[in-house]
């Protein structure tokens, strides 16, 4: 075990065994060697728990967490970090994948830009099979990072390594955000620091269609959207109200309209079909999306072009890449 690792790769893990191995393997097997690896378990009910204590077993730099009950994902990240050694953490999905150069190559780039407190990688989006879906694509500068995360989360949670003083200053994971607390976080970084995004890919993220719900789409949103209006309300008053906005909060005041989250649910399954060629397909999804919300004119686009067949879905990957859809 390194007492003084150079960073803490943290990992939160719930029932998580289909794709837990491949992900692990991945941080196991990087150039960079001086980590330490911090998985918790957050009360899975699956092979999960075996899983990581078979690596444990191998590899000692894998420290296991086994929460008692489920926590969710902000507060069990909030309780690696506490325990985190290495001056800088990593972050690390069970689900997906790191190249194998990735921690080498942000280290290098931390250590040649100390005015830098976040480095995130450009990724490729996969499915259940690990078949690429589409590359997600960055070269901007932290002043455009800054200018994009404004309208929407344009950093892939997992492919982050950033300073760890730095984050616990700014309070970690607020850990009211149940959801995009990963952007909440970002957005409150650019309030006075830079963040960095490796143009290269590092990273793959694995979207299933199987774990895609209609519910958890809409969370997602409105969870963004209240992080996007304190970000605002810092901006304009100094301060926000995080407290006060959460103390009587829950989500079941998040009235989810069932033909928008209809809608929303068949049109983002339709963006994940433009990886596999499967063109019936995507338009039934396109199509089932208008039945439920006719008044989204993106969608009768994306519909219309869809009918050149593979070119019009070439055209259609190159306007969704463009529009950092994912």
């Amino acid at each position: 075990m390194n007492n003084n690792p150079e960073i803490s790769v943290i990992m939160s893990v719930y029932n998580g065994e289909a794709h837990l191995r491949e992900s692990i393997e991945s941080i196991l097997n990087q150039t960079f060697k001086y980590f330490e690896f911090i998985i918790i378990d957050d009360a899975s009910i699956d092979s999960s728990l075996q899983i990581i204590q078979s690596y444990q077993a191998k590899d000692d730099r894998i420290i296991l967490i086994r929460n008692e009950k489920n926590l969710g994902l902000t507060k069990s990240l909030n309780k690696a970090l506490v325990i985190a050694k290495g001056k800088l953490v990593a972050r690390q999905d069970a689900d997906d994948l790191s190249l194998d150069t990735r921690l080498e190559k942000q280290y290098k780039l931390f250590i040649e830009n100390p005015d830098i407190i976040l480095i995130s990688s450009s990724a490729s989006i996969i499915d259940s099979k690990g078949n690429e879906i589409h590359p997600r694509h960055y070269k901007l500068s932290p002043e455009q990072i800054k200018k994009y995360l404004k309208r929407q989360n344009i950093i892939v949670h997992g492919s982050v390594l950033f300073r760890k003083n730095e984050i616990m200053n700014l309070g970690g994971y607020r850990e009211h955000f149940r959801y995009a607390q990963d952007y909440d976080l970002w957005l409150r970084i650019i309030d006075k620091h830079k963040i960095y995004i490796l143009p290269e890919y590092l990273y793959k993220v694995r979207i299933s269609l199987e774990n895609l719900s209609i519910r958890n789409c809409i969370l997602q949103e409105e969870f963004a959207q209240i992080a996007k209006m304190l970000y605002y309300e810092r901006k304009k008053f100094g301060k926000d109200s995080y407290e006060n906005y959460f103390k009587d909060f829950s989500l079941d005041k998040i009235k989810v309209e069932s033909y928008r989250a209809k809608a929303k649910y068949h049109f983002l399954k339709a963006m994940y079909l433009l990886g596999e060629d499967k063109i019936f397909q995507l338009r039934k999804e396109l199509l089932t999306s208008i039945k439920y919300y006719p008044f989204n004119l993106k969608t009768y686009f994306y519909l219309l072009i869809s009918l050149f067949g593979l070119r019009g879905i070439n055209i259609l990957r190159k306007v969704r890449d463009t529009l950092y859809m994912f």
